[in-house]
This record gives structure tokens, sequence and C-alpha cells, in this order.
């Protein structure tokens, strides 16, 4: 079950909530962290020439922020709204940042010192709540739930001028390295 808009639970399952952030790690983005060959995403890939090149930041210890504005192409059938495909991808690619980091954390890793290992999506659920007005930037907020070995799901929640319009679950798989 996905929380109401802007409640988040502690995640369960983990060590996650001991290990404080490194205060410079709220001043790297966490997708400029990722490592070749993941760096090409069309949402977030810092390396995607026409992607978006969403910025996921370290905001405490258990929050991790984005601000996006989706440019004026990306709207849905409703002139003026936002396109809820493109709102489900900015869900995916901010909780997939998300998790990485708080899956970083939990191995007692400081995002730009240690390699950043890179998560892949296993289930995504959107909800709208409300139509998601297109030329307001949007802020994107990615709490943990959970953390289960290579398994980290987020809740994240979209807001437009401070108002929850949607709102995701994001279960990511962290890849095996070899």
């Amino acid at each position: 079950m996905l929380p109401l808009c802007g409640e988040g639970e502690r995640a369960k399952g983990c060590n996650l909530f001991s290990i404080k952030m490194e205060r410079e790690e709220s001043r790297i983005a966490i997708e400029d962290c990722y490592q070749a060959p993941y760096r090409s995403c069309y949402g977030c890939g810092p390396d995607s020439e026409a992607g978006w090149h969403i910025k996921s930041y370290v905001d405490g210890d258990d929050l991790v922020v984005a601000s996006f504005l989706p440019s004026a192409r990306l709207t849905g059938g409703v002139p003026h709204f936002a396109y809820g495909g493109m709102l489900a991808a900015v869900i995916d690619c901010h909780g997939n940042a998300a998790a990485a980091w708080f899956y970083h954390r939990s191995c007692g890793l400081v995002l730009g010192r240690d390699p950043l290992a890179r998560s892949v999506t296993a289930s995504l659920n959107v909800s709208y709540k409300k139509p998601t007005p297109m030329g307001v930037p949007l802020r994107i907020e990615a709490r943990p739930l959970l953390l289960e070995g290579r398994k980290v799901r987020v809740a994240v929640v979209v807001l437009a001028d401070g108002e929850c319009t949607c709102q995701g679950e994001v279960l990511s798989v962290i890849v095996k390295q070899a």
C-alpha cells in the first residue's frame, strides 16, 4: 500500500538510519555518480544528449529530492496538464536514484567518494491524485520503505506548487557487479 502524500514509513530490515550522511553528499547529484555503462538513461542519465537530465540530491538522512520542469511538449491529452507516462518515468528515475543511494549508505559508503551501485526497476506503481499543471517546477521526493539484500523499496511523491499530484512506489534491485 502506498503511503499518503508526504507520509513515509521508516525503512525496515536494515541499519539504514544508524548511518548518517556526510555533509558534502547533499551537494552531489546522485546521477552524476553513475559509472559507465549506466549513464545513458533518457530521464536521468548525464550522458543522454536529448534526455531530461533529472538530478537527485540527498536532503537529510531519509529524503532524496529533485526538481524538474517538464517541457511544453510533455503535455497529455488535456492541454496545460502533464502527460501521465512522463510522470511515471520521473518517479521511476528518481526512485532508482534514491534506491541506489539508500543502498550505498546502508553499506557504509559515501556518495562521491565510493563507487555507486546502480539499480533497475523490479516494479513501479503510480497513483495519480489530481492533474499536474504544466509550467510549474515539480518537486520530487523519495523516502525509503524497505531495504532487504539487493532490494530497495522507496515511496515517491510529485508536488506541484506544494500539492501532491501523484505518488508512486518503486521496487529497485541493485545490479550485481561483475
